[in-house]
């Protein structure tokens, strides 16, 4: 052979060597290794460099994450290490086990920010292989009786005592917040281990509800959701559970709806101008009574009620009246185009309490009930009223409770807070031109009196579509 033609065999496997060794590199990513920490948390550089190192040693399957986010999209967790104090991102896929402290498999998506996890990872992926809500932590859902004292670390959920650290997080809608946004009206999920407190979730935050432009609306009724039915006054604001609601207003014809959200830390301010409308509005109301012979009084006048009544938006006063049956009274709040009204004379003649009587709904009956029933009060009282046996009761359940040394009467559906002008519960705070007078009750006490035309079209709308 020539040599010439030795060296061009030899420039050829070299060549072919270079490109096996380019070709053998594509792909290689030094930084792909899924659990490596990508960010300090709470340690120092120092102790985060040390803290890595030890890191190098096999995962310890007792040792306890926090979650921070759980990516869906992505399939990936962000999770906090006790141990290292290190912040870490573990991916996982379908074949990854989810489980709750009982060992039955979850869904991933019950794997929120706040909860505290062990994990085991699978050597030849580096991927999640499952992830476990701890045994050795505990967890109280729907707190509302809680306090804080940052000077010393205290956390008391009703009477216990715990303690909370620098590491404590605290989230509200899956993003970390501090403690100090943290409202005494919001409800809690707290995780802890022994008496530590890890990890505090606002599962419902409050904002501000700000109405403009009341006088027109002025001294009757706005309702808000399914829970909030309050008087409206001079430049009202309330505190408000965030979430999304439809708000009606109504009087004297004028009125209307619109959705309002309700969103953590801020006010949302709504003009009722803007909600007045054309008017006058009219709702066709129809009037069914349990008792044959009955006689219906709107606003002092007898009506014909085998055809459905145009009755103008706003407040109207109905009593029904049957021989050998007690008079039935309550005040009509007409807020919608249309609805039925069931009247039951016949379940309040058999002993159902409540100040003015019970209104029926198919086959329910809603009425105010007796006896004593305390939430958290703050000092108030709250009087539900004469029930039809001769007894009175006392009634403080959740958004009904007043504080701030206030009376309710259930008699006149109002509340008034004191000076503080705070009404604790559902139906949040409420302040009207710096009065310090709250109207604010729940549907269980306020509707002792009152009946809205929206609710109970909502009512019959439900029990039509089961």
């Amino acid at each position: 052979m020539r040599k010439a033609d030795t060296n061009r065999i030899i420039l050829y496997g070299v060549f072919l060597l270079l490109l096996l060794g380019i070709f053998s590199g594509c792909g290689k990513n030094s930084d792909d290794t899924p659990d490596a920490p990508y960010r300090t948390s709470w340690k120092t550089e120092t102790e985060a460099q040390e803290s890595a190192e030890e890191d190098g040693a096999k995962e310890d399957d007792s040792d306890l994450y926090l979650i921070l986010a759980n990516n869906s999209a992505e399939e990936m967790l962000h999770l906090y290490r006790y141990s290292t104090g290190l912040e870490y991102q573990y991916y996982y896929s379908l074949g990854t086990r989810f489980l709750d402290k009982y060992g039955q498999s979850v869904s991933a998506v019950n794997f929120t920010p706040g909860k505290v996890v062990q994990i085991g990872i699978s050597a030849a992926e580096g991927r999640l292989k499952d992830v476990r809500i701890s045994e050795d932590v505990w967890e109280q859902d729907d707190i509302v009786r809680f306090s804080m004292r940052s000077d010393v670390g205290l956390f008391k959920i009703a009477d216990a005592k715990y303690h909370y650290g620098s590491d404590v997080f605290v989230f509200s809608n899956g993003e970390l917040i501090s403690l100090a946004d943290i409202s005494e009206n919001d409800r809690l999920s707290v995780v802890g281990k022994d008496k530590e407190i890890l990890s505090i979730s606002v599962t419902t935050g409050h904002g501000m509800l700000q109405l403009a432009n009341t006088e027109l609306f002025e001294g009757s009724f706005m309702e808000l959701g399914n829970d909030i039915f309050a008087e409206i006054m001079p430049d009202m604001e309330m505190e408000i559970p965030e979430g999304n609601y439809q708000l009606t207003v109504a009087k004297d014809g004028w009125g209307g709806s619109c959705n309002v959200s309700i969103r953590r830390g801020e006010t949302t301010t709504v003009d009722l101008d803007a909600m007045k409308g054309d008017g006058p509005s009219y709702g066709k109301i129809l009037f069914e009574v349990d008792v044959e012979g009955a006689s219906i009084w709107v606003d002092g006048e007898e009506i014909d009620y085998s055809q459905p009544q145009k009755l103008r938006y706003g407040v109207h006063s109905i009593s029904v009246s049957a021989s050998g049956y007690p008079e039935w009274t309550k005040y009509l709040y007409v807020n919608s185009p249309e609805a039925t009204i069931l009247i039951g004379l016949a379940d309040e003649n058999e002993g159902s309490s409540g100040s003015s009587g019970t209104s029926s709904g198919g086959s329910g009956t809603s009425s105010s009930g007796s006896g004593t029933d305390n939430g958290e009060a703050g000092g108030g009282t709250s009087s539900g009223g004469t029930s039809n046996g001769g007894s009175s009761g006392t009634s403080n359940s959740g958004s009904g409770t007043s504080s701030g040394g206030g009376t309710s009467s259930g008699g006149s559906g109002t509340s008034n807070g004191g000076s503080s002008g705070t009404s604790n519960g559902s139906s949040g705070t409420t302040n009207s031109g710096g009065s310090g007078s709250s109207n604010s009750l729940d549907y269980d006490e306020l509707m002792q009196d009152y009946l809205s035309t929206l609710r109970w079209q909502m009512l019959m709308n439900g029990m039509s579509s089961l």
